[in-house]
């Protein structure tokens, strides 16, 4: 009962919250804003690099072509749609959606560099990206909470109940923490070497919530995979298994961005956000094989072997 009046307070909030989302860290936009604001002074222009433009290029080429994928399967496949389908499908189409929202701003950069020439015109870009860090950071919360609601539907239970009540809690401390007036969305407005505290209060709810379900469906999945000896079943869920530790690794890249930035050189937090979106994609890919490839052979498996 609580699990299901806390997933009715969740959409009211999302509601209200910008509907984007994204895997873009807040040390990268920091880095790309820094270089963009200091590009008229230095160019009379500003300047985004063509490796940023190919990098989001593969990014979102590879993550939409798997949303395209879930989407029209969902509409026609020939087994039941689920909450754990749907789930994995919502995530990552918002996912990408904000990632999209933020790459337009960027192209918006490069192709008319001497649109953004003047202070005031830079500014104004400075602006949408600080709504893109906003409203990613925002809905990168839906993003986990939509993994929460994979572990409630598909491992339904009291205990699960309760740790989805916990994930639900968590996650509107998050959104609640956005609105804090202390917020500084841009690290480079603080003294060079400074933590950004104000971002590990933002972050700190979505790591207890987001690691929670992860593992508790890593762990579940792991029983499940144990306790089948039907291949396929096996298969569905190894796939679920490896994608819950590619989240993981980008809970750990992620770490590094939100509590480290201060300490690492520039170039070095592109390295942080190339590894932490490449295990996003790795996740996705896993998410799709388990619940879109494996999971179209699931009704077979139920019925010669037991539920999954």
């Amino acid at each position: 009962m609580f699990a299901r009046l806390g997933v009715l307070l969740a959409i009211l909030l999302i509601g209200c919250a910008p509907a984007w989302a994204g895997a873009i860290s807040e040390a990268f936009i920091d880095s790309a804003a820094q270089s963009l604001a200091a590009a008229p002074a230095a160019e009379s222009r500003i300047h985004v690099s063509m490796w940023v433009i190919a990098f989001y290029l593969f990014y979102l080429g590879v993550i939409w072509a798997f949303n395209f994928m879930m989407l029209r399967q969902l509409g026609r496949r020939d087994f039941d749609v689920n909450w754990s389908a749907k789930s994995v499908c919502f995530a990552n189409v918002l996912l990408a959606s904000g990632d999209t929202a933020m790459f337009i701003a960027f192209l918006i950069a490069y192709l008319f560099p001497g649109s953004f020439s003047t202070t005031v015109d830079a500014a104004k870009l400075m602006q949408l990206l600080l709504l893109g860090v906003f409203s990613t950071s925002v809905t990168m919360s839906v993003y986990y909470l939509f993994i929460g609601i994979y572990m409630w539907k598909r491992f339904a239970g009291a205990v699960v109940n309760l740790l989805f009540s916990i994930v639900v809690s968590f996650f509107v401390l998050r959104l609640l923490v956005h609105y804090n007036p202390g917020n500084i969305w841009f690290s480079m407005s603080l003294p060079s070497g400074t933590p950004n505290y104000s971002a590990w209060l933002r972050n700190i709810p979505l790591f207890i919530y987001g690691l929670l379900s992860v593992s508790v469906i890593a762990y579940l999945s792991i029983v499940k995979y144990n306790d089948s000896e039907h291949i396929i079943v096996k298969k569905y869920n190894l796939a679920i298994i490896l994608a819950m530790i590619s989240l993981v690794l980008s809970f750990i890249f992620y770490a590094v961005d939100v509590f480290y930035s201060h300490l690492i050189p520039r170039e070095y937090i592109w390295i942080v956000y190339v590894l932490k979106t490449l295990a996003y994609m790795l996740a996705l890919v896993c998410m799709w094989l388990g619940e879109f490839y494996y999971g179209r052979q699931i009704p077979l498996a139920k019925a010669t072997m037991g539920e999954v």
